[in-house]
C-alpha cells in the first residue's frame, strides 16, 4: 500500500487534499537515514510558536504538557517520546503543529493536539517514489503506526495513527 493510501485510508473525514507534511524528527538516524514523521496536509490546522506549556503531573512521559490556543486547551504531545525514540541531544522544541483528528471514544468529533516540531516542516506532493518496509499490519498497529516507509537512499517516513495517538492508546515510550 503506497503512502497517499494510507494517508487517505482512516481519515475520512479529512478533505481529498494529495499534499503531505514532513516533520523532520528530533532522533538518531535509522539504518543511517533520517527519520521524518508523515500526516496528511488536511490534518495540519496551525503551526504556532512561543506557545507557553503548563506540564500535568503524573501524565504520561510523551505527554509535555497543555497548551491554550484559540480558547481551547490542547494537549502537547513529543511524537518522539510516544513512540520511544531517544531524542537528539541538542534538539529543542521551535514550535507545535496543530494536529486534528478524532478518537476512537468520538469517532464523528474533531479532536486537536499539539504536536512538537523540533527541526522544518515541509508541505510537498504526495510522494510516490517510496517503497513501504515490510512490517505486518498487527506489527504498525500495535506501534501506532499506519506505515513505515524508505524514500531515496537516505529518508525513512513512519505515518503515526494520530487517531490512537490521541487517543492515549497504546504508546512505546509511555
Amino acid at each position: 500500500m503506497t503512502v497517499g493510501q494510507r494517508l487517505r485510508q482512516g481519515t475520512e473525514m479529512m478533505s481529498n487534499t494529495r499534499e503531505i507534511v514532513l516533520i523532520k524528527a528530533a532522533v538518531q538516524s535509522i539504518r543511517k537515514r533520517e527519520v521524518f514523521w508523515i500526516l496528511s496536509k488536511s490534518q495540519i490546522e496551525h503551526v504556532v510558536q512561543d506557545l507557553p506549556l503548563v506540564p500535568v503531573p503524573f501524565s504520561p512521559r510523551y505527554l509535555r504538557g497543555v497548551g491554550a490556543w484559540q480558547g481551547l486547551v490542547l494537549p502537547v504531545v513529543s511524537l518522539e517520546r510516544y513512540f520511544g525514540f531517544k531524542p537528539v541531544q541538542s534538539s529543542t522544541v521551535k514550535r507545535q503543529a496543530i494536529v486534528k483528528t478524532t478518537t476512537c471514544a468520538a469517532p464523528t468529533t474533531i479532536t486537536r493536539l499539539l504536536i512538537d516540531v523540533t527541526y522544518d516542516l515541509r508541505i510537498r506532493p504526495s510522494i510516490t517514489d517510496c517503497v513501504p518496509v515490510r512490517v505486518a499490519n498487527e506489527d504498525l498497529a500495535a506501534r501506532g503506526l499506519q506505515g513505515i516507509y524508505e524514500w531515496g537512499a537516505d529518508s525513512l517516513l513512519l505515518l503515526p495513527d494520530i487517531m490512537v495517538v490521541a487517543s492515549g492508546g497504546a504508546a512505546v515510550g509511555s
